[in-house]
């Protein structure tokens, strides 16, 4: 429902001068006004019985012989104010006021008249040339009033209807025309007060139950607002609006299925195109949502088959379609809605979908991009660009768009949300703490901003935070998982030191089953009671596999080292020509984040050669690996984990891919890891790669770490093996194509920079 008020009730209180037939006696009186005081009655009477040509035209002919009747005047103005011919009716009213030019009901009427031309700056005039005269009455007062509103100075208007109310307190119009003020204002309690008043007074007004039932609706109120749809629809059955404010209650009581049955029973019972919309456009929009896009899709073409031009429901059908993933018709659609407007700029949003739908991401941006710059649902779009953005993991050009987007958004939340993980994603802890604080404040118990700000807390190891956010979480959600995991492990840090380790190990270990009492080990170092990082380090160099190289403690001074390299990024960058060259210490959180940055800034990669010189690089997180070839592969398993019990994981890598004329690949004997995952991934899947240097490590097998912030412990444990294409290399080297020692016998694309570059870095 518009927040646009209606006139039309209003209107009906415009006074029309029902002169009482009394027999005047005296001589003096004027001729014409005596006459047309005699035929009023008659007049009046056509005009109540619905005969309102007749009544106009008895009135013009009358008008026709006495000219000068004010009473014929002033009722052929109101008739032709009804009929909506207001510059008909001041010609009107001022021949009234030629003949009698402090006529209270003329000024008045004349006022209201310029109102409804929206000239009510000229309006107040007229009604302060009435106060001048001595007219103070309440419709005075209430034609001020709507003068007022119709300016948007709502206190004015409210000021000269409670004018109007002191005069007379059951004067309906002006209870509606405050109740109107109050609505625009967005200040719905208080307009749901004057409308409550409204239709006590009138209560055969089915505009005014309409305002008094959104008023409580978007007061939230919306049991108070279903009541009122219910006495509209047994007042008045055969109208629309008390059925479409039960329905959108419905659907804010959560009781979709219910607002359905509703709009079902009712659509063959509204045969007016606009009532048809309605109710087809709603239940469109409610299959959509309860994800049945088969009957969404026919609603839709319901609503144009009414409105065939119609952009919006093209693109409403092509959304379902998108759903459906019914790409003939999809494409249909939208070639034939570029074809009636290619300046429709939804059309546009739901190509960036389709696209993102693919896991083109990267693709669907400039579609998004277009679709604002055409004028496509701001929030809607922008949300959808965020997303791309976050998913092609571009998270710098994502959190400043952003932020820019919560400067400028109605609905902030989102952009705060998407902008706090970009944050944490990048381990900028800080950062997405305070944003998701922001985040929170708009929206206090929202459970994927408390366990999110749980999580980062953890990751800064603010356990007591951590866990109090946690616990706030699992009070909105007590099966929300995260907040269960977290809550369960910083409960488990009161536990020793020793128990903590040796739980982790023994939940951990990928070799246990090769350790005879493996279970005894642990538990019996579990039961210690005191302990600290040395006797833990003892006791995992004691009891691993002896041949196993990847598990170890670190303690100590080298601590900070080893969980500074997780979270800091150490690069070498260089470009000869068209030949982009690209080294990294270690594969850190953000490491994939800085190379897809890194190879998006390259122009023209199609003609570009990409070196990336992974030359003692030991490895690091497997997800700083998958990104990297998230990045330069399209739409495969780019890697499948498998842990002690047989238990697989796959990565995947989505559609988008930067291609390059050629890639080279730096590798020694001290490449280990994931840097090997990245080699093998992209030989397994790419044709134009080259592997130069010498023999890698051959490190199958991936860790997971138990890390103690407070006592400087790291436990690193095997946890997993990993496969590219169901192969596994642990123990078996990567093998470069061209040796180091051949280097010099490479041919191909910008060979020749590509050996200044491997010798300048060796």
């Amino acid at each position: 429902m518009s927040n646009t008020y209606k006139w039309s009730s209003i209107k009906k209180v415009i006074i029309f001068l029902l002169v009482v037939f009394v027999l005047l006696l005296c001589t003096s009186c004027n001729t014409d006004e005596f006459i047309g005081s005699l035929t009023d009655m008659f007049i009046s009477r056509l005009w109540t019985e619905g005969q309102y040509e007749l009544a106009m035209k008895k009135n013009n002919e009358m008008l026709s012989k006495y000219p000068k009747s004010i009473t014929l005047l002033n009722n052929k103005a109101y008739m032709l104010m009804e009929f909506e011919e207001y510059e008909a009716a001041l010609t009107a009213l001022d021949r009234v006021l030629e003949v009698d030019k402090d006529n209270d009901i003329a000024l008045n009427n004349k006022a209201w008249t310029l109102v409804m031309l929206q000239r009510s700056e000229e309006a107040l005039g007229v009604l302060e040339l009435s106060f001048l005269f001595g007219h103070h009455g309440y419709t005075e007062y209430n034609t001020q009033g709507n003068a007022y509103l119709e300016l948007d100075r709502f206190d004015e208007a409210i000021e000269s209807y409670d004018k109007a109310l002191s005069i007379n307190p059951k004067f309906a119009s002006a209870s509606y025309g405050k109740g109107a003020a109050y609505y625009e204002q967005t200040l719905y309690t208080q307009a749901a007060v004057e409308f409550e008043k409204y239709v006590d007074l009138n209560p055969s007004d089915l505009n005014g139950y309409d305002y008094l039932g959104y008023s409580y609706y978007y007061g939230s109120e919306y049991q108070k607002a279903l009541d009122v749809a219910e006495i509209m629809i047994q007042k008045f059955p055969k109208a629309i609006l008390g059925y479409l404010l039960k329905t959108d209650c419905l659907i804010d009581l959560k009781q979709q299925p219910t607002a359905i049955t509703v709009l079902e029973n009712i659509k063959d019972r509204f045969n007016d195109p606009a009532d048809a919309e309605n109710i087809y456009n709603r239940l469109g929009d409610l299959y959509y949502n309860t994800l049945d896009y088969g009957k969404s899709t026919e609603a839709y073409i319901k609503c144009l088959e009414l409105f065939p031009d119609s952009l919006f429901y093209m693109v409403q059908i092509g959304y379902n379609y998108l759903e459906l993933n019914n790409q003939t018709k999809l494409q249909e659609t939208i070639e034939t809605t570029l074809s009636m407007d290619p300046g429709y700029g939804e059309i546009y949003n739901l190509k960036g979908l389709n696209l993102a739908y693919q896991t083109y991401y990267k693709a669907s941006i400039p579609e998004f991009e277009k679709a604002l710059e055409l004028g496509a649902d701001q929030n809607d779009t922008a949300l959808n660009k965020a997303w791309a953005l976050f998913m092609s993991k571009q998270l710098t050009k994502c959190f400043d768009f952003c932020m820019e987007q919560v400067e400028q958004s109605a609905l902030p939340l989102d952009f705060y949300l998407y902008a706090a993980y970009c944050k944490e994603y990048l381990f900028e802890l800080d950062d997405a703490a305070t944003l998701y604080l922001k985040a929170l404040e708009l929206s206090p118990d929202n459970e994927t901003i408390l366990s999110s700000l749980s999580s980062v807390y953890f990751e800064q190891q603010d356990i007591k935070k951590s866990l109090e956010y946690a616990n706030k979480t699992l009070a909105v959600n007590p099966d929300n998982i995260t907040a269960t995991y977290l809550s369960d492990l910083i409960q488990g840090y009161s536990n020793p030191l020793s128990q903590q380790t040796a739980e982790f190990f023994m939940k951990n270990y990928l070799y246990a089953d090769q350790i005879e009492d493996f279970t005894v080990l642990c538990k019996s170092f579990a039961g210690k009671k005191h302990s600290d990082s040395e006797d833990v380090a003892r006791f995992i160099d004691n009891t691993k596999l002896e041949q196993d190289w990847y598990t170890y403690v670190i303690t100590d001074s080298t601590f900070a080292d080893q969980f500074d390299y997780m979270v800091t990024v150490d690069v070498i960058t260089e470009n000869i020509e068209n030949v982009y060259y690209y080294k990294f210490r270690d594969f850190s959180y953000t490491i994939g984040y800085d190379f897809i940055r890194f190879a998006n800034d390259i122009p023209n990669p199609e003609d570009s050669v990409l070196i990336v010189d992974l030359r003692d690089n030991g490895g690091g997180l497997i997800q700083g690996a998958v990104d990297m070839l998230d990045c330069l592969l399209g739409n495969y398993v780019v890697c499948t984990t498998i842990d002690r019990d047989g238990y697989t994981e796959n990565y995947y890598s989505d559609a988008d891919q930067i291609e390059f004329k050629h890639i080279y690949l730096f590798v020694n004997d001290n490449t280990a890891s994931a840097s090997e995952l990245f080699t093998l991934g992209l030989k397994r899947y790419k044709n134009q790669v080259t592997v130069i240097g010498a023999p890698t490590v051959g490190k199958g097998v991936g860790q997971m770490i138990y890390m103690d912030i407070q006592n400087e412990l790291a436990l690193v444990t095997v946890n997993f093996y990993w496969n590219v294409k169901e192969e596994n290399i642990n123990q078996k080297p990567i093998l470069p194509d061209i040796y180091h020692d051949n280097l010099h016998t490479l041919k191909g694309p910008n060979a020749d920079a590509v050996i200044q570059l491997y010798e300048k870095y060796h």
